[in-house]
């Protein structure tokens, strides 16, 4: 059988066309290999369990300017290699234009659920925040503490993951490409955490006092003292002062609760109107009203004299505090203004007030030095 001289003719600008096609593909795959390398050396690194690569790859972006020397504390690093554990990516599509010049890549990230994170960490902040007015000795949060707090969230909780595609560009610059590094790439590998804990209503304002009110409530007695000051509330010597503060935090723990009924969002202003229970305080002053009354029209407490009576009283208000098993519910209105990062109570004085109850109207004018 033999080939036409049409079809004999063309065979050699066939293999000229096919030839070059192939040689064109070529030149762009490895065009295409060396924009891939290019990716994997930036974003392989977040992927390591080695300390050094984690620090360096944060280093070199940039990302620890506020840090001293630019040194990642070990601390910080084992932050981030919790924060990348589940960290992958996938590359989806390389383009590069006719020049070789500038490329694009299509990837696919996967990062820890960064949302629920956030919310995590915004809401323990609050909480650490009401506990360190409740300390000895109140500090101020430093990085450090909001470092620590992030660790001990991503060693207890498992997060997992969400994917997101994101378009990544390259540039070629004297036959090397490199990775154009911007804030939205680095946003996009972290899950958007840093978009999302600067999210003003990522809690909302409702959510923040139940944070406070569920806090508070978790106190034990020497907590609750220290935050709300009770041993200034009645004048008596160091000892009763300590056992009555550490009765009324007592009683406070016992009954206290809340139920948010309404609120108001005026955008960076918002009013919370609470139900707040507690101990009722009315009913433990008129106790030791009538209590202390009775004693002193008797001969005995003149008998006794002050120092005697003195202590007699103060037994007699610790026994009224003790005994109580009465409750008292008042509605509050809670005022939180929006820093633009979260909520915040406008006071601390009214939210005391709260939990405080009617306690200070009831002791107005009361004395735990009786005379007869």
């Amino acid at each position: 059988m033999m080939f036409s001289a049409r079809f004999r003719t063309s065979v050699p600008f066939i293999l000229f066309f096919s030839l070059l096609f192939f040689g064109l593909t070529g030149c762009s795959n490895e065009e295409k290999e060396a924009v891939s390398a290019c990716i994997d050396k930036e974003l392989e690194p977040l992927k390591s369990s080695d300390t050094s690569e984690i620090s360096a790859y944060f280093s070199e972006a940039g990302l620890l300017s506020n840090l001293p020397d630019e040194k990642l504390p070990e601390d910080v690093a084992d932050v981030f290699l919790l924060f990348f554990q589940e960290f992958d990516y996938s590359i989806k599509k390389i383009s590069i234009n006719e020049e070789n010049t500038e490329a694009s890549a299509l990837l696919e990230f996967q990062t820890i659920d960064a949302e629920t994170l956030a919310r995590d960490f915004a809401s323990q902040t609050v909480v650490k925040e009401l506990q360190n007015q409740a300390m000895p000795s109140r500090v101020e949060f430093s990085p450090e503490d909001y470092y620590i707090l992030l660790r001990q969230l991503l060693q207890d909780n498992d997060y997992g993951t969400v994917q997101n595609e994101y378009t990544v560009s390259l540039k070629n610059s004297d036959g090397e490409w490199s990775l154009i590094r911007n804030d939205d790439l680095e946003n996009e590998l972290t899950g958007n955490f840093a978009v999302y804990g600067t999210d003003p209503d990522l809690l909302s304002s409702e959510e923040v006092i139940a944070l406070y009110f569920d806090t508070i409530k978790s106190f034990d007695t020497e907590q609750m003292n220290r935050f709300l000051s009770l041993d200034e509330l009645f004048s008596a010597d160091d000892e009763y002062k300590r056992s009555i503060a550490k009765a009324l935090a007592g009683q406070i723990l016992q009954y206290l609760d809340y139920s948010i009924t309404s609120s108001q969002n005026s955008g960076t202003s918002s009013q919370v109107t609470v139900d707040v229970t507690t101990c009722d305080w009315n009913s433990i002053i008129q106790n030791y009203q009538n209590e202390v009354a009775a004693y002193t029209s008797t001969s005995q407490a003149l008998a006794d004299g002050m120092s005697v009576r003195l202590t007699k009283a103060n037994q007699m208000l610790l026994d009224c505090i003790d005994n109580n098993t009465s409750s008292a519910v008042s509605t509050v209105t809670l005022t939180l203004k929006n820093d633009g990062t979260n909520w915040k109570l406008e006071t601390d004085d009214v939210f005391v007030e709260a939990i405080l109850g009617n306690i200070k109207e009831a002791v107005a004018g009361i004395s735990t030095s009786p005379e007869t």
